[in-house]
């Protein structure tokens, strides 16, 4: 039962960072936006592009590893 708990617990950790993860794409692209509106091209605009890239990358992983954590419960 041990080995479940802990794989419980790193889901549950894993899904924390998923829920960051996708407010801040959220925060990023509403600010990306709002400077795209204003006609505001500077460093930020596409400092933010480059984070919304990145983070359209780094969601899928996460769901990929908390799907085969779940997997690995099944298993056990």
């Amino acid at each position: 039962m041990a080995q479940i708990d802990k794989i419980k617990a790193k889901i549950d950790w894993l899904k924390d960072i998923l829920k960051i993860l996708i407010a801040v794409l959220i925060a990023t692209c509403a600010g990306i936006c709002k400077l795209y509106l204003n006609n505001i091209f500077n460093e930020l605009f596409y400092i933010g592009i480059l984070i919304i890239n990145i983070l359209c990358f780094l969601i899928p992983m996460f769901v990929e590893k908390i799907n085969t954590l779940i997997k690995k419960i099944g298993d056990l």
